[in-house]
Formats: structure tokens, C-alpha cells, sequence
């Protein structure tokens, strides 16, 4: 089990970092907050349906997952820096303890940060009822998605050069799973580039679970799992190889 004595390290180390607090937590319920009084503004919201309350919850939640990468690409980055890695090596742990330690670090994260944007939600008349429950039980692994790419940035990337790379993942997720605009509304070749990503499809299973729409979510389940194993793999790879380099 010393993967889980690294976790509860890493997990100590995010809570410690009080930029962490404000861009996963704070930020997310300051838009959140922002995003609902322009819709009170607005009035009728028919001609924009993603301001609507159930869209609107399910798109902050998997925003605020989007900085899961940023901070575990952070944390991975440092810890090469300060050649922390590098010490653990000499140790019986082994490169599946790194990458599972980096990861169960976050997902408590992840949890919290779908009750928080779901309680804001209730605030602003999100509907109480039996499908929150599946909606964080459903989305709560769309998360790995966004440790995963921060394992692989952390580990491919200096710590100068990783916060800029995986600060794309907030903008691509917003962009390109059509949080702030109506993307069935649109055709085209860049409604095709959001359905190659799995933000559009992130949102969708929160979409689908809400409407109790089983028959759609297979779809969107199966593309995400798909790019979770792929990032998994391709970030396991590259730390095994720059494990045995010592260059992590």
C-alpha cells in the first residue's frame, strides 16, 4: 500500500498550495455565481440553453475538473524539480505506485468539487431530486480524464513549461464541450472537432443521467473511457521511460 502513503502526501501538498483553493474551488463558484446573474439579466434564456440551470451545473463541474490538470501536472513538474522522484526510486515502490499515488491524491478533489458546484446549483434552482445522486456517481470518473492529462504534461514537461500547456485543457474543455454556447445549434466542421474530444461527451453524460436518456450515454461512456485508457497508458509509458532514464 505505498501508493496510498504517497496519495495522502500529495493530497496534504494540494491542500497546502492556496492557488490550488482559489482556481478549483473559488474560481469555479465565482463564474458560476457570475454566469447566473447575467441569466437573471438576460430574462428568458429559450435562445441560449446553456445557461440553463441543469446544463450550466453539469458544464461548471466538469470546468472545475479541468484544473485537476493543471495542478497535478504542477505537482509532478515540482516534484521532478526538487529531484524528489528521483530519491523514491531507491525505494521498493514502483512506477504503477507513482501514477496511482498522483492520481487517488485528486479524486477526493474531484468529489468535493461536484458537491460544491451542485449545492451553488441548488441555490440557483437547480430541482433536488434522485438524479444528482447518478449525476455525481456518473461523472465523478470523467475526472481521470483530467488527472490523466496532467500526469502525462507533468511528466513530459518542465515545471516552467507545465502550466502553460495544461492551462489549454480549461480553455479546449469550455471551447470545445460547448459549456457557454449552444453547440447543437451548430454544423460543421467544428462541431465534428468537438465530437472527436471528450468534453462535448463529458457534458452529455451529465445531460443524458439528468434526462434519464440510458439508451444516448452508452455512446459518450464509451469514447471517454476510451480517451481515460489512452491517456493512462500513454502517461504510464512515459514515466516508466523517463523513470529509467533518471530524467523524472
Amino acid at each position: 500500500m505505498r501508493y496510498l502513503q504517497f496519495a495522502k502526501r500529495n493530497f496534504k501538498e494540494i491542500l497546502l498550495d492556496p492557488l490550488s483553493w482559489i482556481f478549483m474551488f473559488i474560481l469555479p463558484i465565482l463564474l458560476f455565481v457570475v454566469l447566473q446573474i447575467m441569466v437573471k439579466a438576460i430574462g428568458d434564456i429559450s435562445y441560449t440553453p446553456q445557461f440553463e440551470i441543469t446544463h450550466l451545473t453539469i458544464s461548471m463541474i466538469i470546468f472545475s475538473f479541468s484544473f485537476l490538470t493543471i495542478f497535478s501536472g504542477n505537482m509532478i513538474s515540482h516534484d521532478k524539480e526538487e529531484k524528489y522522484l528521483l530519491r523514491l526510486k531507491s525505494t521498493p515502490m514502483k512506477p504503477s505506485d507513482f501514477v496511482l499515488g498522483y492520481t487517488l491524491c485528486n479524486l477526493p478533489l474531484a468529489f468535493i468539487q461536484e458537491i460544491i458546484i451542485i449545492i451553488v446549483g441548488l441555490c440557483f434552482g437547480l430541482t433536488f431530486k434522485i438524479n444528482l445522486l447518478y449525476l455525481i456517481l456518473g461523472l465523478f470518473p470523467i475526472s481521470l480524464i483530467f488527472i490523466g492529462f496532467g500526469i502525462l504534461f507533468g511528466s513530459l514537461l518542465s515545471l516552467k513549461a507545465v502550466g502553460g500547456v495544461a492551462s489549454i485543457i480549461p480553455t479546449a474543455c469550455s471551447l470545445l464541450g460547448g459549456m457557454f454556447f449552444p453547440l447543437d445549434n451548430i454544423d460543421g466542421g467544428f462541431k465534428i472537432v468537438c465530437e472527436i474530444f471528450p468534453f462535448y461527451h463529458a457534458i452529455n453524460i451529465g445531460q443524458f443521467i439528468m434526462n434519464e436518456d440510458v439508451n444516448n450515454i452508452i455512446l459518450s461512456f464509451i469514447i471517454c473511457l476510451i480517451y481515460i485508457l489512452i491517456i493512462y497508458l500513454l502517461a504510464v509509458f512515459i514515466f516508466i521511460v523517463k523513470l529509467h532514464k533518471d530524467s523524472i
